[in-house]
């Protein structure tokens, strides 16, 4: 994701400029005719590097991943002076080999009585990864619960946001008629309260009884079930996984 923006130049004293950025916490370089002419301490910090000598005078692309360079060299053009200032999303090179991932945004300056162009960085390798893990772990628990007999529900905020295969197949409805619905739409009005006992008993105390409820088919029809509630994390909220089982299957000792 990347977003530009007009030219719009900013001229500040070198002093000014060195005193704040040297205590700022993020990680900033200037360039000049394509050759990095200032990093501060949180910039050497990112890419790994002892002192500023490491890379003053090196072109500023070297900062960057190989398969980032193009993009990056369209935007910045310093033979014919279309300098864009943008936002975006850019792998880096650290000093050590390492591969990072960064926010960066970019402004024109005056800096050492020269146009030049101010880049600050903002590493967000760790965020990533955290991401993709958290995707990854769901993906991997909604496949479990795809191949589970039962019918399950994930509800957070009131709202529906995974319902299995064997819900859909027993109850007759399309995925787009549950989603973003109330799981008490789905249940029978006589059995909210018992319901909404059972789920708060489970969640205050290691409960592990199940709850006959009514499901209500698109049918009409009112199918009997075995009902027990979870608190989980799901897509970074806190939400309630619900499993409803046949009133004549086993009943088990634990959730999956």
């Amino acid at each position: 994701m990347q977003d530009e923006k007009k030219n719009t130049t900013s001229n500040v004293s070198d002093n000014d400029f060195r005193n704040l950025t040297e205590v700022s916490p993020a990680a900033t370089c200037v360039i000049s005719n394509v050759r990095i002419i200032y990093m501060n301490n949180s910039c050497l910090r990112l890419f790994g590097m002892e002192t500023a000598g490491d890379m003053i005078g090196k072109n500023y692309l070297e900062l960057f991943h190989p398969d980032n360079r193009d993009n990056i060299k369209s935007r910045l053009n310093f033979s014919n002076g279309n300098l864009l200032e943008f936002s975006s999303e850019e792998r880096l090179n650290r000093f050590d080999g390492q591969t990072i991932l960064a926010h960066i945004s970019t402004k024109t300056i005056i800096f050492q009585g020269k146009p030049s162009v101010l880049i600050v960085f903002y590493d967000i390798t760790a965020t990533k990864r955290a991401e993709d893990e958290l995707r990854i772990t769901q993906e991997h628990y909604r496949s479990l619960l795809s191949k589970l007999p039962d019918y399950v529900f994930i509800q957070a905020e009131s709202k529906i946001l995974y319902v299995n295969e064997s819900m859909l197949k027993v109850s007759g409805y399309e995925i787009k008629e549950v989603l973003n619905k109330s799981a008490f739409d789905f249940i029978d009005t006589k059995d909210h309260r018992r319901m909404v006992e059972s789920i708060n008993r489970r969640l205050s105390s290691p409960d592990k009884t199940y709850t006959e409820v009514g499901l209500i088919l698109k049918s009409g029809k009112r199918k009997l079930v075995n009902m027990k509630g979870e608190l989980i994390r799901y897509e970074n909220k806190n939400a309630l996984l619900l499993v409803f089982s046949d009133i004549d299957s086993p009943k088990k000792k634990s959730l999956p």
